[in-house]
C-alpha cells in the first residue's frame, strides 16, 4: 500500500502574462499534480479574469487543480510561493534604477504580506530583475524560512533571450544553439560580434 502524499498547494503572486503562464503549466505537468493554485494579484479585474480562464483550462483538463483568488496572506501558507509581481516598465529596461525601485517596493509589500510564512514553504522569485528582487526576498525572510528554501529562477530567461537575439542577427533559428553555448550568469550588457545586447 502506497503512503498518501499531502496535497501541495501552490500560490502563484502576480497574474501577468508570466504568473498566468506559470499557472497554466502547472496545470499541464502530472506530475505536480497541485490540490490548489492561489493567484494573488492588487488588479481585481485581472485577477478575477485569470481565476476563470484558467479553472475553465481545468475543467478542459481534467484536472483536479482547485483555481481560487487570494490575499498575499492565504499565499503565504502554501507550500510553494512563486513570486512573478512586479510594475510595468514600458519603454524602459528592467534593469533601470526606476523599475528596480519600483519592482522592490512591489516585493517588499508582497512579503511583508505573507507574514507570518509557512516556515516548510519553498519561495520562488522570478520577478525582475531576478538576482536583485531574490536577494531581496531572501533578506527579508532570513530567520523565517531556512537557507535555501528562498529560489530566483536565475537568468535562464535572460539566456534564451540571448540565444533568440544572437540568432536573428546571424539568422539561424534559436534552436542552433544549445543552452552550453551561451548562458548568462547575471542580467547584463553585452557586446558579442559588434551587436549590443541588453538582456
Amino acid at each position: 500500500m502506497s503512503a498518501k502524499t499531502k496535497p501541495t498547494r501552490i500560490a502563484i503572486i502576480g497574474t501577468g502574462r508570466l504568473g498566468s503562464a506559470a499557472a497554466y503549466s502547472l496545470l499541464l505537468s502530472p506530475s505536480i499534480s497541485p490540490s490548489e493554485i492561489l493567484l494573488c494579484d492588487p488588479n481585481l479585474a485581472l485577477l478575477t479574469a485569470q481565476v476563470a480562464d484558467l479553472a475553465d483550462a481545468a475543467y478542459a483538463l481534467n484536472s483536479n487543480t482547485a483555481i481560487r483568488p487570494a490575499t498575499y496572506h492565504e499565499a503565504g501558507q502554501c507550500d510553494i510561493i512563486i513570486i512573478t509581481a512586479g510594475s510595468r516598465h514600458i519603454g524602459e529596461s528592467v534593469g533601470s534604477v526606476a523599475a528596480m525601485g519600483r519592482n522592490a517596493s512591489v516585493v517588499r509589500s508582497v512579503v511583508s504580506g505573507m507574514a507570518p510564512v509557512n516556515k516548510e514553504a519553498v519561495v520562488v522569485v522570478a520577478a525582475e530583475p531576478v538576482d536583485v528582487m531574490t536577494g531581496l526576498a531572501r533578506g527579508m525572510l532570513a530567520g523565517v524560512l531556512e537557507e535555501g528554501r528562498v529560489l530566483g529562477v536565475g537568468t535562464y530567461l535572460e539566456s534564451v533571450r540571448l540565444r533568440g537575439m544572437v540568432a536573428g542577427e546571424v539568422g539561424v533559428s534559436p534552436c542552433f544553439f544549445s543552452p552550453s553555448h551561451s548562458f548568462l550568469l547575471a542580467s547584463v550588457v553585452f557586446t558579442i560580434c559588434g551587436l549590443v545586447v541588453k538582456v
